[in-house]
């Protein structure tokens, strides 16, 4: 199965479980759904598949609000949602929020790691294996920049 989401592909070879428990409250409804499984994307510099954990929990409430009701909505927090019902009904569809949990635990940006030097944007080689023989073009508005960062190079400051 895979997602296309923030313009990435997450792969889930194996699928995902999704557990829900469900309580009935005065005025509404409690579901707990807890989102598990493992996706793999590529690195957001080199392309490589990363691997991530996904194991997520939300709570939702269903609440009963009959068409034309114009009360205000109740305020929703990062892992607490408040879910509108417009007619009463024995079953509750809970797909929606499956979709909107899964879709939640995913990063924008997976890195295979912090210090990922990505790839040459010429020749597309991987500069984590080492660095490729391609010329770097320096932007003319930066050149300046560069024999103050030779300076400190050869001084052992940090760069």
């Amino acid at each position: 199965m895979s997602i296309f989401y923030w313009g990435q592909e997450y792969r889930f070879p194996e699928g995902f479980s999704v557990n829900t428990s469900v309580f009935r409250l005065k005025d509404a409804t409690q579901v707990d759904l807890h989102v598990e499984g493992e996706a793999f994307v590529p690195c957001a510099r080199c392309l490589r598949p990363v691997s991530l954990a996904i194991n997520e929990n939300f709570v939702y409430f269903y609440t009963l609000r009959p068409e034309g009701d114009q009360s205000e909505e109740e305020d929703s927090t990062d892992q607490e949602r408040v879910v509108i019902l417009r007619e009463a009904t024995d079953v509750i569809d809970v797909r929606e929020q499956v979709w909107e949990t899964l879709l939640e635990s995913l990063p924008a940006k997976a890195l295979c790691d912090e210090g990922c030097l990505g790839i040459c944007p010429r020749c597309g080689a991987d500069l984590n294996e080492g660095s490729c023989a391609c010329v770097r073009d320096v932007d003319p508005r930066l050149a300046a920049l560069f024999p103050l960062q030779e300076k400190n190079e050869t001084e052992g400051g940090e760069h």
